[in-house]
Order: structure tokens, then sequence, then C-alpha cells
């Protein structure tokens, strides 16, 4: 598989403080590219993007990968927030508290939670909306789908 946004990347963009193991990011970076842009894009139009990535992306290829940056982003974002304080060690799960810090309560963790959430989906929404409106430049969107109608994009919400 063939990243469309690097841990790079992520440093420079996220809201996270970055003082993290870019292996660590890399690891959601996989699982949100994996799991939420394939189920946003569909089987076929992901795997065209791969195979557009591995080699030189077509103009509308590239405008398509360039609007998934910011999504691909955020989506990162709520799959490693979990994990920031809460590493899952060979020990178990376990809490990491610094020397002036403390963890955020459940609440709070929750609603930033809910708050990167909101930013995928208004990300996902456009995105669609741009695909939909693209249809002949995107031939593989919604292919094989029975209907055009919009689906229920849950994998925000696996998170």
């Amino acid at each position: 598989m063939i990243l469309i946004i690097d841990t790079q990347y992520f440093e420079n963009f996220t809201i996270i403080d970055t003082d993290f193991d870019s292996n660590k990011v890399n690891n959601h970076l996989v699982d949100a590219q994996e799991i939420q842009v394939y189920e946003l894009l569909g089987k076929d139009l992901y795997d065209q993007l791969q195979l557009a990535l591995a080699g030189t992306p077509t103009v509308d290829e590239q405008i398509l990968i360039d609007k998934l940056k910011p999504f691909l982003l955020k989506a990162t974002e709520l799959n490693l927030i979990p994990f920031l304080n809460t590493p899952v060690t060979a020990k178990g799960t376990q809490e990491r508290s610094g020397n002036n810090t403390t963890s955020a309560s459940g609440t709070d963790k929750g609603l930033i939670l809910d708050n990167v959430r909101a930013k995928i989906e208004v990300h996902a929404l456009r995105i669609a909306k741009f695909l939909d409106e693209n249809q002949a430049k995107y031939p593989n969107w919604r292919k094989g789908c029975k209907t055009n109608k919009p689906t229920f994009y849950s994998a925000i919400y696996g998170v």
C-alpha cells in the first residue's frame, strides 16, 4: 500500500503536539487509509488511486489525492488520540503521565474525538459531493452500487 500522506505531512499539519514516536503515527496512518479512506472511496476507486500513486497520477487523480489529504490527516488524528496517553504494551494498557501534565478526563477526550469526527465527516461529505459532481472523471466512484444515493459513512464512528 502506498500512503496518500506521510508522517512528515502529518507532523506539519496536525493539531496534536508532535512529541510522539513517528512509527506509531505511521501505524495509525495506515489504519486510517485502509479503513476510512477505503470505505469512503470504495474498492474500485481506492485501487485506482493506489495504482496512480505507484506511478504518475493523472491531473484528475491528483486533484482527488489532494482533496483526500486533509480527510486522511483528521482520520489519523481520530485513530491516534485514544492512544497518546494510554499506550498498549506487553504489560497491557498503560497510562502515561508527564512531569507537569495530567491526563484529560473521559469527557474531555470524548469532546475532542467528537470534534475530530465532525471535521472528518465534513471532509467526507465534500469529497463525496465532488465525486458525485464529477462522475464522468471518476467512473470508479460508486461503481457496482445499485443506487447513487449517499451511503451511511460509518468508519469514523468505529473509534
